[in-house]
């Protein structure tokens, strides 16, 4: 590989993230001697740092594109950084990224096909592509723990297509009973059906028997066709795609299917995921403008002093790319935007990422790109909740290698639901009915794997803790997110009743630090009964519910405020007022009107139906009390309830308390004698 004298002597302290090796290295004395050495010279390295200035500017890179400010004049240096790439700056302003790892010493001499003018799917990006999934997949079957368990890989779903094989291509939907062959691994489909699904690539009652001799190829969405054929380069004869396997028209067979999801997903060979297109038209391929330009491996030697090994050097390669950080594109993906499509990554044991820029690579012990096939965790988002997660909200099987921390089982269990129902309804349903449809395979996999009772989207273990969710609006975002459908969707007291992002707040059990997993029985509500209509399945579509609750009981009442504006475009500064809460008011001891709280609705007042200063009773029932403080003081959570109470015409209601609840919103900061002035009462909440 042809490389200048600049390229050969960059120091290998540039391609460190540790803060004291952070650095700066003077290339070449201007841009127009860089542009030199990599037309003229030929200089592979001066190639990528010339692409990664001239990508800067690049369409891809949205609002982190650079703004070009630099003459021609100005010299050229590279720079450290501690965010997982390096930086190209002319004169001193930034002006390209690119991306540097040590290159470990079974993956030398193996590099993907670069610095050619690739047309999209080329066939030598293909090959290697398909090849370098199967050496990822075999590893991860030889030597990670994330295949699927023995008892489970007797399951094939109730259809399969068989895609024969490249040599001989066949195409037809069978039932997975006439499987016969001991080799019954299948590639499942992960993708967005959009608003342009053909009727071609669906299955209804009318077709299935013609889909069961043979599938039209051409008519299929191009996302179909090349999931298809990764299957036959990976040489896997059967794959599961929804709209193909299910059939459509029929509620009873959809519901059925529906409840299968997790052993689709669970027991997949792999699951490929469309990541980077919005509905059938975007395929499963990488975009040749926006993928990284590359690579370059480049020989360092290493300092004496800092090596103990007798190698004395170490190979980086490097990749240039736009500005556009690396960690947020899957997360930017259409894919990742859509409600179904959660739990289809998480039960995943393997999935592949077919984003716009690169493959990604997700197992759970291992996340991999194109670019750095031994390991890439920086160009991942936070990850999926069941190969990890935070010290703050760490997954139910376990916290991460860098945290020392103990934490029991439950806790983790619970930080970890919440952080799944939050991240879920930040996504969008086409159909919100099917709110709890869309998550019961992972309800299903985590009630089979703790023997919990699932209720709706609470768990029995901690249902106290549960019932704490709040409705996730702020005036930075406006006020019309959240809504109750018309639609029955759940119960008032499960979060999947509303339409609109859940959370559980960092104040309020949301978090690990704030989470009491031991908490004063006293201020606990004992549950007595929970009953549920459900449509055929109770993971599923809700028709009905109740809950029959008893503990300590209040009434208070929110007073209406003037909600704070933003000052300005940046959503960062407001006017004065509530932001995401009203003021709560009770009777004190003394009969005096004093604040006893802070509320936040579960759908915000508008004006129009509370303005300014009007007072809104509600009922509170105790549901919890935080940690102690260090000075010993401690204050309680509640949820918000109104009377449920519907009259007939021409009935009118008895007075007194309502003898059903709906819930209204969540509450916090209650001190415990508020409680004293209450009673303890069982009510019903629908």
């Amino acid at each position: 590989m042809a490389l200048c004298e600049y390229c050969r002597n960059i120091p290998a302290k540039l391609f460190s993230f540790r803060r004291n090796d952070q650095c700066d290295y003077d290339h070449h004395p201007s841009l127009n001697a860089l542009k030199g050495s990599a037309t003229a010279a030929g200089c592979q390295g001066c190639r990528l740092f010339l692409h990664a200035i001239e990508s800067s500017t690049a369409q891809h890179a949205g609002k982190y594109a650079l703004a070009k400010t630099w003459s021609v004049d100005e010299p050229v240096r590279l720079s450290s950084t501690k965010f997982g790439w390096q930086m190209v700056r002319v004169g001193w302003k930034e002006a390209g990224h690119f991306r540097t790892f040590d290159v470990p010493s079974d993956w030398r001499g193996e590099s993907p096909p670069g610095f050619t003018e690739r047309a999209e799917d080329s066939t030598a990006d293909m090959l290697y592509e398909s090849e370098l999934i199967k050496r990822w997949s075999s590893h991860c079957l030889e030597s990670h723990n994330c295949f699927a368990k023995p008892e489970d890989t007797r399951f094939l779903p109730t259809r399969l297509i068989d895609v024969g094989t490249t040599a001989e291509p066949t195409l037809r939907l069978i039932r997975s009973t006439e499987i016969q062959s001991p080799n019954r691994l299948y590639l499942a489909l992960s993708h967005c059906w959009g608003l342009a699904m053909p009727d071609a690539a669906r299955t209804v009652s009318l077709t299935l028997n013609s889909h069961m001799i043979s599938i039209p190829a051409g008519t299929l969405p191009k996302t179909f066709q090349d999931f298809i054929d990764i299957a036959r380069r990976l040489e896997i004869q059967y794959v599961w795609i929804d709209s193909l396997c299910i059939i459509q028209d029929s509620r009873e067979d959809w519901e059925k299917e529906a409840a299968q999801m997790a052993q689709v997903y669970s027991t997949a060979h792999l699951t490929i995921a469309a990541s980077g297109s919005a509905d059938g038209r975007g395929g499963c391929h990488v975009e040749g403008n926006v993928r990284s330009y590359g690579p370059v491996d480049i020989e360092c030697p290493l300092d004496d002093s800092t090596s103990e090994k007798e190698d004395l050097t170490k190979t980086f390669r490097l990749w240039s790319r736009d500005t556009y950080p690396v960690g947020q594109i899957l997360t930017a993906d259409p894919l990742m935007k859509r409600g179904w499509t959660l739990q289809e990554r998480e039960l995943a044991p393997r999935i592949v990422h077919y984003s716009k820029d690169t493959i990604r690579w997700e197992c759970r012990e291992q996340r991999a790109t194109i670019e750095f096939p031994w390991g890439d965790p920086a160009s991942f988002d936070v990850g999926r909740l069941f190969d990890g997660g935070s010290s703050a909200r760490p997954t139910t099987f376990g916290l991460p290698a860098s945290d020392p921390s103990k934490m029991e089982d439950a806790t983790k269990q619970s930080l970890s639901w919440f952080e799944l129902v939050s991240r879920y309804t930040n996504r969008s349903l086409t159909k919100q009915t099917d709110v709890l449809l869309a998550l019961s395979g992972i309800a299903r996999s985590i009630a089979a794997s703790t023997s919990d009772e699932y209720c709706a989207g609470l768990w029995k273990s901690y249902f106290a803790h549960c019932l704490l969710w709040a409705s996730d609006w702020h005036m930075s975002r406006g006020l019309k997110q959240h809504t109750r459908p018309a639609n029955y969707l759940a119960p008032s007291w499960s979060w999947a009743s509303v339409k609109g992002p859940i959370q559980y707040l960092s104040w309020v059990n949301g978090y690990s630090f704030t989470y009491n997993a031991d908490p004063d029985p006293a201020y606990v509500p004992r549950l007595i009964d929970v009953s549920l209509q459900a449509s055929t399945d109770q993971y599923g579509i809700l028709l009905g519910g109740a809950l029959q609750i008893e503990g300590k009981f209040g009434v208070a009442f929110s007073r209406q405020e003037a909600y704070a504006m933003p000052k300005d475009h940046t959503n960062t500064t407001f006017s004065d007022g509530p932001q995401d809460r009203l003021t709560l008011f009770g009777m004190s001891a003394s009969r005096t009107v004093e604040k006893v709280g802070e509320i936040r609705y579960d759908v915000p007042l508008c004006s129009e139906c509370a303005p300014v200063g009007t007072m809104k009773p509600v009922f509170l029932l105790c549901c919890m009390n935080s940690k102690k403080s260090p000075d010993g003081t401690m204050r309680t959570f509640a949820i918000a309830l109104e009377g449920a109470d519907t009259p007939e015409e021409g009935q009118q209601l008895p007075s007194g308390a309502p003898s059903q609840y709906r819930r209204v919103g969540v509450a916090w900061g209650i001190d415990p004698s508020f409680w004293t002035r209450g009673v303890t009462a069982t009510i019903t909440i629908v």
